[in-house]
């Protein structure tokens, strides 16, 4: 037989998902760019011998290599964020396995799945679905329809949150590479007990939107050089731990499952090779353009940051008082909000409207184009007589780049016995940490409301290092979010939203064009509340 050659650019990538018990949930194809790479090492220790010379004139020098252990395996990959809408606002990402995955969901399916007819992401049929419908400890993987949204809650789309991602041990994913170059020899190398370490997405200003994956996995293993991959047309022989790759050189994988369906090993009564989800792989119109991106800083003390300013005419009193506004205040429900300037008509003599809004901190509640209504009962006080500014707290940036990492800091177990070469264990979390950078351009804009603050750049460095503003919060308190893919109706886009960020004095950068360069970290106030971080996504059809 000659010589096989196999190419990077023939690879496809499959990823398994399993439950907390080990029973198959899914299979995903996932299409990588350039660049991925998997691979693994052995540790290994040295001992060496050097002795001064004896009385032969002989001076003993070498040394021996030991293998203690073979490493984890390690990972990195590339995928294209592509959100999918497959119909009747069911929001997918060609990725999305790997978002759960990070996020702590194993199980796909169950409560508040919607599509519950003949099949589920239009590849698996209800017969021998292999969804057991059960929802788990730790979360769900599916396409949720009708999501309240953090940054708006009247958009329609889906939403990927963090709340079961406070786990020691993260879902175990399988990763499948296929290398096709020859179709009647295919490499199929297996990552088993892998886990999703870290996440980044840069934002390249004239790219398309790109995560980029990196992990670990207990080994690989070449499945061609083990027997275990079958070629043909038509499904094989079922056999355990075979992979079946059919004439379109597409990966299936055997499942056993007992007669509701459910994936099982030795009570199994029915088995089959199921098929990968592709939903929107194939898509050439769900692309996120980075050029489209943009940036909202929402700040939750707008009485030292103050943000856009917004010109307000009225106040409305009542028991959740309604303050009339300008087109264009861009305030949504659940912001804070300040006021400065208003002049109430003080019949009561002790101007208590002025007193209970100017300088205070107040939570929205409602929102029209026009319109804000905010929590205060002001039914019993003095009414609205003249002036008064909203401060909004919101900050716009136009990026020039940045980049987002979420982190679960996994670390590989793997024992340490003499006289025996160990293999890992399993991974554990450690501390997650989610955070970035963003640059922009230095923008000074005067046409500000009260004079001097517009919301620009230029504003919210000198708001930050302000003594009686900014520089009076040990943590300053931000809602961010990074519109990636602009905010038009109907486009391929996500969210990324950091509801509690803590963000650092911006550095100018001396180029061409004066920039401001910042760091940013998001954390929660509880430790055993995740909220750090929301993934809303808003699909086209594919």
């Amino acid at each position: 037989m000659a010589d096989k050659l196999y190419f990077s650019r023939d690879a496809k990538l499959y990823v398994e998902l399993t439950d907390i018990d080990g029973d198959f949930q899914g299979l995903w194809e996932i299409p990588v760019l350039d660049g991925f790479s998997f691979s693994q090492s052995t540790n290994q220790s040295e001992i060496g011998l050097n002795e001064m010379e004896s009385t032969a004139g002989i001076s003993r020098r070498g040394r021996r290599l030991f293998t203690d252990s073979l490493a984890p395996a390690e990972w990195s990959f590339s995928t294209y964020v592509r959100p999918t809408n497959r119909g009747s606002n069911k929001m997918h990402l060609v990725d999305q396995v790997l978002w759960a995955a990070m996020a702590g969901a194993d199980e796909f399916g169950g409560t508040g799945v919607t599509n519950t007819t003949t099949t589920l992401e239009g590849d698996y049929t209800r017969s021998t679905n292999p969804v057991n419908g059960v929802g788990g400890i730790s979360g769900l993987v599916y396409d949720e329809v009708g999501a309240t949204l953090p940054s708006d809650s009247t958009a329609t789309g889906g939403l990927l949150g963090f709340e079961n991602s406070n786990r020691s041990t993260l879902p175990q994913l399988t990763l499948y590479f296929v290398f096709e170059t020859d179709p009647d020899e295919p490499m199929v190398y297996k990552l088993s007990n892998s886990i999703v370490n870290e996440c980044s997405i840069d934002f390249d200003i004239d790219g398309i939107a790109t995560a980029n994956w990196s992990g670990f996995a207990k080994e690989v293993e070449d499945l061609k050089s083990l027997g275990l991959v079958a070629v043909a047309s038509s499904e094989p022989s079922v056999v355990q731990d075979k992979v079946w790759l059919n004439s379109g050189s597409d990966l299936k994988l055997y499942v056993p499952v007992d007669s509701g369906g459910k994936p099982v090993g030795s009570a199994a009564v029915h088995d089959a090779y199921y098929p990968a989800i592709s939903s929107g792989v194939t898509s050439t119109n769900n692309f996120i353009r980075n050029r489209l991106t943009q940036l909202s800083v929402r700040g939750r003390n707008p009485d030292v940051m103050e943000g856009k300013p917004v010109t307000l005419t009225n106040v409305t009193n009542a028991s959740s008082a309604v303050i009339t506004v300008g087109t264009g205040h861009g305030v949504v429900v659940g912001d804070t909000i300040s006021f400065s300037g208003i002049v109430d008509d003080n019949t009561s003599g002790n101007n208590d409207l002025q007193a209970a809004l100017n300088g205070v901190n107040h939570t929205v509640t409602a929102v029209s184009s026009t319109s804000i209504t905010i929590s205060t009962d002001t039914s019993s006080l003095d009414g609205y007589s003249s002036g008064g500014i909203v401060h909004t707290g919101i900050y716009n940036f136009t990026l020039t780049g940045g980049n987002i990492t979420i982190s679960n800091n996994v670390t590989y177990l793997v024992p340490e016995e003499l006289g025996t070469i160990n293999k890992p264990i399993e991974g554990v979390t450690g501390s997650r940490s989610i955070g970035g950078n963003f640059t922009c351009y230095l923008v000074f804009d005067d046409t500000g409301t009260d004079g001097d603050n517009t919301g620009a750049s230029a504003d919210f460095f000198s708001d930050l290092v302000d003594p009686t503003k900014g520089l009076t919060k040990v943590v300053n308190d931000f809602d961010v979010t990074f519109k990636v893919g602009g905010t038009v109706s109907g486009q391929p886009r996500i969210n990324m939203n950091f509801p509690k960020v803590h963000i650092d004095v911006p550095t100018h950068s001396i180029e061409d064009v004066i920039a401001l360069e910042t760091n940013f970290g998001a954390y929660t106030n509880d430790f055993d509340t995740v909220d750090e971080f929301n993934l809303e996504v808003f699909g086209v059809t594919a």
